[in-house]
């Protein structure tokens, strides 16, 4: 004889704090649709204005580098040596001999400056 013996559905674990708080989204999701779009967008807007208010940090060249040029950089840094600013200025002209006064005058003028320290033609 043998006796057939019904074995009840498996039980459910008793649902988590994450899981009830997943279903409740989704039911809200389903009654109101228009409402949580509105509230992501709030969220995205939120979340953008915050990272905009907390800025960045620019990094100097002697702290991006990695390996030795970092130890060069870092040395350099420390040195206090600076690198001189440069200007470039380009004159052009439709007559050569213009354009050679016009630089002239240009250099002239710039090497009476006391902050040059040197112009090139």
């Amino acid at each position: 004889m043998t006796s057939t013996r019904r074995s009840s559905p498996p039980r459910r674990a008793r649902a988590g704090f994450l899981s009830r708080l997943v279903r409740a989204a989704a039911h809200l999701a389903e009654r109101r649709p228009k409402t949580i779009i509105a509230l992501w967008l709030l969220l995205v807007v939120g979340c953008v204005a915050a990272g905009s208010m907390a800025g960045t940090k620019q990094l100097t060249s002697a702290q991006s580098g990695v390996g030795e040029s970092a130890r060069a950089e870092a040395r350099l840094d420390h040195s206090g040596l600076e690198d001189r600013a440069v200007e470039t200025i380009l004159v052009h002209s439709s007559d050569a001999t213009r354009t050679r006064a016009a630089v002239q005058r240009l250099a002239t003028s710039a090497a009476r400056l006391p902050t040059v320290a040197s112009v090139r033609t």
